[in-house]
């Protein structure tokens, strides 16, 4: 009975294998070369980083440390990444993510639609008062 037990798992596993991998055997791809890399940190918190590798594919970032206000410290950071698509066709996204948020820019990188472009603007005119109430809270 055992064996039986035995037999019906291994052909329950057996057939549980995926369909696709029995229908198309994978390619061997080499491994893509680090052609060069580079990063440091210093004491102060800034740091910079950087890589390319033998596929096209580069990427760079630099960041220092900020001070934001009242005692606050934040982040600045600025990079830039390029790569090559499966069609050939050369891509890069520049960046940079501060105080303000992250902000790419490049050829992937969809227009920020009017409507919301308007009430970005709309915000940034009439900001919110503070209510007194609320920083008594905290």
């Amino acid at each position: 009975m055992k064996l039986v037990i035995v037999a019906c798992a291994l052909l329950a596993v057996a057939l549980a294998r995926p369909q696709q991998l029995q229908q198309q055997p994978q390619q061997y791809k080499p491994p893509v070369p680090i052609l060069s890399q580079d990063a440091e940190l210093s004491i102060d918190g800034s740091h910079h980083s950087s890589f390319q590798t033998g596929d096209g594919v580069s990427r760079s970032e630099k960041g220092v440390q900020k001070q934001l206000g009242a005692g606050d410290q934040g982040e600045a950071i600025q990079g830039q990444v390029s790569w090559t698509d499966n069609d050939g066709q050369q891509h890069s996204l520049t960046y940079t993510a501060d105080e303000n948020g992250y902000q790419p820019q490049g050829d992937l990188v969809p227009a920020i639609p009017a409507a919301i472009q308007r009430a970005l603007e709309w915000n940034a005119a009439h900001p919110e008062e503070e209510d007194p109430k609320d920083s008594q809270r905290q």
